[in-house]
Parts: structure tokens; sequence; C-alpha cells
């Protein structure tokens, strides 16, 4: 059965990644690897930000009150195509966002340019600082390479100390035509 979803930006009512991971049909839809070419023509792609785990604090006391900023970006570029942020999981060193994001775009214009990025933030009165991030080439996205859920490693930012294996977050991707 396939999760039942709210508004865009709204919390999956079906929060369970678990439940998520054991569901083959998605795989099976068209768009993952043998289905429709989606590397031409309006595509729409829905990002699912499940959750992280082995966030290390940034706080003096306490936890990470911890948010995703999703951007689609072209190279190393500061500036971004479109941006969405997940709401703020207060003193969580493993939160739960379950939230998702539809990208549309023209995928021929950022098929072989651009990235998904993936930035978790501290949220703090003063100014928020980043914890970790990942990229994720939109091609690879577009191909299926990658899709259905699961976790990915977070790397620390630049200037930082690396981060354990064990500070990952849960993504999901989905295309269709828009």
């Amino acid at each position: 059965q396939q999760p039942q979803y709210q508004q865009q930006q709204m919390m999956v009512q079906q929060p369970m990644l678990q439940s998520m991971v054991q569901q083959p049909a998605m795989m099976q839809q068209p768009g993952f690897a043998g289905g429709e070419n989606f590397m031409v023509g309006k595509v729409k792609v829905t990002v699912t930000v499940y959750k992280a785990s082995g966030l290390p604090s940034r706080d003096l006391i306490g936890q990470s009150d911890a948010y995703v900023l999703c951007t689609l970006r072209q190279g190393n570029e500061k500036s971004q195509y479109a941006e969405y942020r997940t709401v703020v999981q207060n003193n969580n060193a493993n939160p739960e966002w379950n939230q998702y994001f539809v990208f549309p775009f023209q995928a021929e214009s950022i098929a072989n340019t651009h990235f998904f990025v993936f930035e978790v933030f501290d949220s703090d009165t003063n100014a928020d600082d980043m914890i970790c991030s990942i990229r994720i080439p939109a091609g690879d996205v577009l191909r299926g390479v990658v899709g259905p859920p699961r976790d990915y490693q977070l790397q620390a930012p630049p200037g930082k100390p690396p981060l354990p294996p064990t500070c990952r977050i849960w993504l999901g991707f989905e295309r269709a035509r828009a």
C-alpha cells in the first residue's frame, strides 16, 4: 500500500520508514530502472525526507534542534532553482520529519548540471549552524539510479572534523511527468 500524503510540505500520514522500505511496488512504478525515460520533457520529482540518525550536537546543552534545507542547485553555486525546508525537530539526535516536497522542472535543463542538496541545520536563536549535508546528482534521480527510500551517509561541512558513519539521512525520490 502506497503512503497517503497530505499537501506539499506537510507530514506523511504513515510515518514509518520501515513500512516504506517493505513496499516493493514503489520500485515497480514506471520511471525506475527499465521504465520510462525521464531525461527529457517536463518532470516533477517528489523528494521525501524521512529521518536522520546520529546527528552531532551543535548546542552547548542538549541535542541539536534539527531541520533539513532541501535545494536543487547548479554545480557548486549557492543560488538554487528551488528550495524547501522541513519543520524543526527540537533536542533530538535522531529526528524524524516524514515530509515531502515536489520539484517541477524541464529535465534537459538540469539533468547533467544540477544536484539535489540536503543540508541539516541546528536551529538557534542567533544563527543556524550547518551540521552536515549530502549532494545527489539530479541526473541520477532522473535515470532511476536512486529512488526508493534508503539511507545516505552525511558529510561534515568544510573545515569540520569528519562525521561518524552512523550520521545518516533517509531519503526517497519518485519521478513523474509534470
